[in-house]
């Protein structure tokens, strides 16, 4: 491995590295320290004035990416298979603990006063993870069987999960009743309405209920057709993305009547994939499966301008609670962020893995994303910050 002046390209020195291949690099803040992966499964440190292996880190495994700390007393090794290992620099030898295996990611909620996080997963069960630091805290409690989605409640003291027999189970975390539907289609997405006695479902065969959960535990449910469901902020209402048509109903009662229908281009290989509401209900966004996310009046029907960027399918979208930002995540593996009134995206984050669910903490500026490599959280700067 070579070393560089960065203002005239000339060569300062060659490091001795292994007889394998150099996977990953990464230099200190202060420019002291390089950091070395190959594939022997070894972390090496290195002086970077004089060429001096300090030490190495040794059973890490295959590392594909290095991060050190601002003050190099420990840095981040991403292991191939999506593990973080931390590690002592000052030590000579590799971390103390094993690493914490991937938990996949396939729903998430954020608490209302973002403290904590619910996930869903493929091994079915409602993980509870500290926003904070990260660390898993957890399972949800009342939520019993395989689950597959989450969904919290605007003000926080309900839960609502999805189970793979088809039933729906809302379970008060204040008097820890529950309430249980009966056994209908298996759903992919929750959202719970701010009157904390009904949940709108849609389910993996196309269809969406309405669970109204009344203190008798009595289910009334209505059926359409979707894609992905949001809620007003004042429950009036619900937006429902099918395939081709954003379907907007009001009432108890759905049906074309009383529906209002925000409908694109018909196009056979593009359809709706995620639906987000504005905090003031007038705007929503839509994300579709070949990579853009539509912005639409809620009161005119008017499509205001259509987000274009990614590459391949969007398979989520969500808006921050202060209404200045879009998230968007997909199948090529970004995170981006949108300025609602701009058709190019402010910036964006590349994960290592597709992502299926994006929510935005209630300071909207921290933001939660998961798929198959994880539980991914990122600060954002402002809408303003990030336009100058």
């Amino acid at each position: 491995m070579g070393l560089h002046a960065a203002d005239t390209g000339t060569a300062i020195r060659t490091l001795s590295v292994c007889q394998r291949r150099v996977a990953a690099l990464s230099v200190s803040p202060d420019g002291a320290w390089l950091a070395t992966s190959g594939t022997d499964g070894q972390v090496r440190l290195w002086d970077a004035v004089t060429g001096a292996e300090l030490h190495a880190l040794s059973g890490i495994g295959h590392v594909r990416s290095i991060a050190f700390s601002p003050d190099r007393t420990w840095l981040a090794a991403l292991r191939s298979d999506g593990a973080v290992r931390i590690c002592d620099t000052s030590t000579g030898t590799g971390p103390t603990g094993g690493t914490r295996p991937v938990v996949v990611v396939r729903s998430l909620a954020v608490s209302p006063d973002g403290t904590w996080i619910a996930t869903t997963g493929d091994d079915g069960l409602a993980r509870t993870w500290d926003s904070g630091t990260g660390r898993e805290t957890g399972t949800l409690t009342g939520h019993r069987g395989h689950l597959d989605v989450v969904a919290v409640s605007p003000d926080g003291t309900m839960t609502a999960t999805s189970a793979r027999d088809g039933s729906v189970r809302l379970f008060n975390r204040i008097t820890e009743k529950e309430s249980v539907s009966s056994q209908g289609g298996r759903a992919k997405a929750l959202a719970v309405s701010p009157d904390n006695a009904t949940v709108i479902t849609v389910n993996q065969n196309g269809t969406a209920d309405k669970l109204k959960f009344s203190p008798a535990d009595d289910v009334r449910s209505g059926v359409s057709q979707g894609e992905a469901v949001a809620i007003s902020s004042d429950g009036t209402w619900c937006a429902l993305a099918s395939l081709s048509v954003i379907h907007i109903y009001a009432g108890d009662e759905w049906s074309w009547e009383n529906s209002r229908c925000l409908e694109a281009d018909r196009e056979w290989d593009d359809w709706n994939t995620g639906v987000a509401i504005s905090p003031d209900d007038t705007w929503l966004a839509a994300s579709r499966s070949q990579g853009t996310i539509d912005i639409w009046d809620t009161r005119s029907r008017q499509r205001l301008r259509r987000l274009r960027g990614h590459s391949g399918r969007v398979n989520t979208v969500a808006i921050s609670p202060d209404g200045t930002m879009i998230a968007s995540a997909g199948a090529d593996m970004t995170i981006r962020i949108w300025d609602p009134g701009q058709e190019n995206a402010l910036t964006l984050m590349r994960t290592c893995g597709p992502l299926q669910v994006l929510a935005f903490g209630p300071d909207s500026r921290s933001l939660y994303a998961g798929g198959d490599q994880g539980l991914f959280g990122y600060f954002l700067e402002s809408a303003a910050t990030a336009r100058t």
